[in-house]
């Protein structure tokens, strides 16, 4: 019955005086609003409050964007001004975005984050991120003025594709917030936060982004002259990325990889082709993770490859291993040692995974160790 009211209103067919249908349709939104509180409450689970709530919110927003379409097949054209919506369909889509926008508030947490934004929202939402990171503009002599002018493109172009859901929204908004609380946080005299900082923190993994990254790591590693100190900017880099705080929930772009885990495998490559560049033309001794064991014999470890990288950054950690680095420790090991499901292990692959573990891996490492507590708890 609502829908309806709704329709009739909005195509002109329901005679009524304009004002009374307003107060009509806010009467009954307001019924809505209570009846969605109790159902809401009555039900017994968890799981059938989400399912209700998602369910409902999907049908307003395709219900708001009926009507927006509807408005606009009215005009073809870009319609001005002086004849846009009438007062009472501009009425009924400014409802259908109160209950719509209450919803996802109230009940923000069992919402469908992948639920796109009604296109009647979408106009008021888009252009007012896109002003707050206009204003959050760098001066064009700050270092960092290209990178921030790449996000502003990336963050326009994103907002042209077909669907905008509110997990990209909500990811920007909380992105923005962030921009304001760092630079707050650059006024005072403490360690400075670069915006490379936050974006590799906050996975901004635009193809753009990702790209200018890369690019502005070669161009300082291109005005070293030598190997040994190229190899040096690679590892600065790779520390700077392995000891960012990045949020793994969070992303820009869901389908891509992580700009964390692609700048790793990039910086480990570069590392390797400077490495093996400086074994060829020094005579000098450097450790780049070639094989150079005797007979070839291995002891093996009942422990994951990721298993093992963890226990070696425990050891390094917490100082048991006093000389050496996490290279020679990750040669040594995969010279010396083979995991239950891998006879060779790359040394590089190794390192690069003692930088950072899943869940699952810390609660095996963890169990491992509580049973060797209690062995060595007790006489042995």
């Amino acid at each position: 019955m609502y829908v309806d009211l709704l329709k009739n209103v909005f195509s002109g067919n329901n005679p009524a005086d304009p004002e009374l249908n307003e107060q009509t349709i806010r009467r009954e939104t307001e019924k809505i609003s209570s009846i969605l509180t109790r159902a809401f409450y009555g039900m017994e689970n968890e799981t059938r409050q989400k399912a209700f709530v998602r369910n409902l919110h999907a049908q307003l927003v395709t219900l708001s964007d009926y009507f927006c379409e509807t408005g606009q097949n009215d005009h073809p054209e870009p319609p001005p001004e002086s004849v846009d919506l009438n007062h009472e369909r501009q009425f009924i889509l400014e409802t259908l975005g109160y209950l719509t926008d209450s919803i996802h508030e109230r009940y923000f947490p069992l919402c469908n984050e992948n639920q796109k934004i009604s296109d009647y929202s979408r106009s008021v939402i888009t252009s007012g991120i896109i002003e707050k990171l206009e204003n959050l503009s760098l001066p064009a002599t700050d270092p960092e003025h290209s990178l921030f002018e790449e996000v502003k493109t990336s963050v326009s172009r994103c907002f042209e594709e077909p669907v905008i859901t509110y997990r990209l929204t909500g990811y920007l908004q909380a992105f923005i917030r962030e921009i304001i609380l760092v630079r707050e946080h650059n006024l005072k005299p403490l360690v400075q936060i670069t915006l490379t900082d936050l974006l590799i923190s906050f996975n901004f993994n635009s193809v753009s982004i990702v790209s200018l990254f890369v690019s502005n790591i070669q161009d300082e590693a291109s005005k070293i002259e030598k190997e040994i100190n190229k190899i040096t900017v690679f590892n600065h880099w790779m520390k700077r990325v392995s000891q960012s705080p990045v949020s793994p929930a969070g992303a820009f772009d869901i389908t891509r990889e992580p700009v964390c885990d692609y700048l790793h495998k990039w910086l480990n490559e570069e590392i390797s082709f400077h490495e093996k560049s400086l074994m060829l033309s020094s005579a000098m001794s450097y450790a780049t993770g070639i094989s150079t064991a005797g007979n070839g014999f291995k002891f093996e470890l009942n422990l994951s490859v990721q298993q093992i990288a963890c226990l070696i950054r425990l050891f390094t950690d917490c100082g048991v291993i006093k000389n050496g680095g996490k290279r020679d420790l990750s040669v040594f090991i995969a010279e010396h040692f083979c995991s239950k499901k891998q006879e060779n292990i790359s040394p590089e692959s190794l390192r690069v995974k003692s930088y950072s573990f899943d869940e699952a891996t810390r609660e095996k490492v963890r169990l491992l160790i509580l049973t060797m507590l209690e062995r060595v708890s007790s006489p042995m």
